[in-house]
């Protein structure tokens, strides 16, 4: 119950476009509580990743966008932009479990930031959820900024592959032997975005770049690949 209000506390206070609305609660009893959030019509970013790794029909790429597919750069730029939302509270407002998972699309292909609030301990991370984690929370505990920045990092490795970073195989061992595992990238990953994912997942925090240098540098890519495509229409 405590974690529950924990997280109608936070999100309540919350009004972004990329963060899902918070609409209220209903409750049957004290002890049976539900929040109402807004409807995201399709669905979370896993599902829709999952159903892209096994369709070819309509092409999910970096750079390319459609009515009926945003490009991966843009779902990537929009959940950067919920982050520089976060950490713009004072003291700042760490996810703590960023991962496609966490991430719903609404009707025009907007991303949302869901499953805000939740309690930051490292205790109730499941084997899977550890491969978002940044390596210096799994020793210390300690959720920050540059943890959530880690994360992302993972993620632009789920909109790269279509696909979990890692199979819960390795996951498993991973946790058993205290290796060191990074998401992998797709052979055609374009070099500019595999830069930035590597970069957010430096060892070192100090290392990875801020929020909002990650919104930045993401736009001025996004806007790059939009005059590039401009140009190549006018030829």
């Amino acid at each position: 119950m405590a974690a529950f209000m924990d997280e109608i506390r936070v999100c309540a206070k919350l009004e972004h476009p990329k963060v899902v609305g918070f609409l209220g609660i209903m409750w049957a009893s004290l002890s049976d509580l539900s929040a109402i959030v807004e409807y995201a019509q399709h669905g979370s970013l896993a599902v829709f990743l999952k159903e892209k790794k096994t369709s070819r029909k309509v092409s999910f790429t970096w750079m390319e966008s459609s009515s009926e597919s945003p490009s991966k750069l843009s779902i990537a730029l929009q959940v950067s932009e919920a982050l520089v939302y976060l950490q713009s509270f004072a003291p700042p407002i760490i996810h703590g479990h960023l991962k496609a998972d966490s991430l719903l699309l609404g009707s025009a292909w907007e991303v949302k930031l869901n499953r805000l609030g939740y309690r930051l301990d490292t205790s109730s991370l499941s084997i899977e959820d550890r491969a978002w984690t940044a390596p210096e929370v799994l020793t210390s505990g300690e959720f920050d900024e540059k943890s959530d920045v880690y994360s992302f990092g993972v993620v632009m490795s789920e909109l790269d592959r279509c696909k979990l970073p890692f199979s819960r195989k390795e996951s498993r061992r991973h946790s058993v032997d205290g290796s060191s595992l990074k998401p992998k990238f797709r052979e055609d990953c374009p070099p500019e975005v595999l830069e930035i994912a590597q970069s957010c997942l430096k060892d070192d925090p100090a290392d990875r770049p801020t929020v909002m240098e990650l919104h930045y540098t993401l736009r001025q890519l996004q806007r790059q690949s939009q005059d590039q495509r401009r140009g190549s229409t006018d030829m």
